[in-house]
């Protein structure tokens, strides 16, 4: 039997209702970009609010880049046929809590995004200057992994 812990990989998608998230109580995708010295889990959230967070990039001068665009596949499951990434405010889970919401059936595995885009994603932390550079040397050396 596989256990659903072992399969928490760079690239995978998940459904669930996130608490960190201020201003909705609505489940949202999220992606995994990296597992943080085997600790944390970061995510990177998608949101389908694309002329929103265009504002927000335009009054942050945030980069470009790190709005990366996450296409619905056959092999991820989204609910719409594009959501984005903002790759300046991933969210880090304790690997331990999310097993546990695993174990629970509080969260829907929704399948992988491209390899492609998950090296948008990569770029996309790496050009943030609000991630700080200890996380983006770990980012440069995660790779994107298939079961």
């Amino acid at each position: 039997m596989v256990s659903l812990t072992n399969n928490i990989l760079p690239g995978n998608v998940y459904y669930f209702n996130n608490p960190y998230l201020i201003q909705t109580h609505e489940p949202h995708y999220h992606v995994v970009i990296s597992i943080l010295n085997g600790s944390i889990i970061l995510f990177g959230v998608l949101t389908t609010q694309f002329e929103n967070r265009k504002f927000i990039f335009k009054e942050n001068n945030y980069d470009p880049s790190t709005l990366v665009r996450i296409k619905k596949t056959k092999y991820n499951s989204l609910t719409y046929s594009e959501s984005f990434v903002d790759c300046n405010y991933p969210c880090r889970w304790g690997f331990i809590d999310f097993t546990q919401l695993l174990s629970n059936r509080q969260v829907n595995i929704n399948g992988i995004i491209s390899e492609d885009e998950f090296e948008q994603l990569k770029i996309g932390i790496d050009k943030s200057d609000l991630i700080e550079g200890e996380t983006k040397e770990i980012i440069r050396r995660t790779t994107f992994q298939v079961i």
